[in-house]
């Protein structure tokens, strides 16, 4: 049984690119649904849907009591001594960091799920129709179990992150006008002043 405390691997993916963008869809349920988003919910629909080939698993439900994260996974492919996980996405062919923590926490997941071991994760790009492969590290595991308890730990605290500093990641954020991120550095540099 999962209880409640358990974390949607999907939300790593959030904290990672942005602890407040987590912040605010996870605990503040500030979800905008705007256009990207909602290509990303047809993009997973049509993978879900289109699931016959049986050599792999789709839209299979992982979990990991001893991380305590849960969520699906698009697909689990054979390869050679173990699995790929493939994440779909609706943008970018690049497997970003956030893309590939999320992808190593549902190999971890997937492993304790099944007892198979995965060897590589994937990005396959909906727009472009290519995918970016990379090995599933030891560094990427740690970093999955430090990212997972950065989480336990905001969670904990109970305050909203301040907003990031990298710009490039608030322009096409879909939670933009609620996170307010240029209005709130410049009352924290006001307030902050002498």
């Amino acid at each position: 049984m999962i209880s409640e405390d358990y974390l949607p691997i999907s939300r790593i993916n959030q904290f990672v690119y942005c602890p407040r963008r987590f912040w605010l869809v996870f605990i503040e349920d500030s979800m905008q649904i705007d256009t990207q988003v909602l290509e990303g919910i047809v993009t997973h629909k049509v993978v879900h849907a289109n699931s016959a080939d049986s050599n792999r698993c789709t839209n299979l439900s992982v979990v990991s009591h001893r991380l305590k994260i849960t969520g699906l996974i698009d697909v689990a492919e054979p390869i050679l001594g173990g699995f790929r996980i493939i994440e779909h996405k609706r943008g970018s062919v690049q497997a970003w960091e956030n893309d590939q923590v999320q992808i190593t926490a549902q190999a971890i997941a997937f492993e304790e799920t099944t007892s198979a071991q995965v060897l590589e994760g994937s990005v396959f790009s909906w727009r472009s129709r290519r995918r970016d492969d990379f090995v599933i590290t030891p560094e990427l595991r740690e970093q999955v179990e430090v990212v997972v308890q950065s989480m336990v730990d905001l969670l904990t605290t109970g305050m909203r992150p301040a907003p990031i500093q990298e710009k490039h990641k608030c322009k096409n954020c879909s939670v933009r006008d609620v996170c307010q991120p240029t209005l709130v550095q410049k009352i924290n540099r006001r307030t902050s002043q002498p």
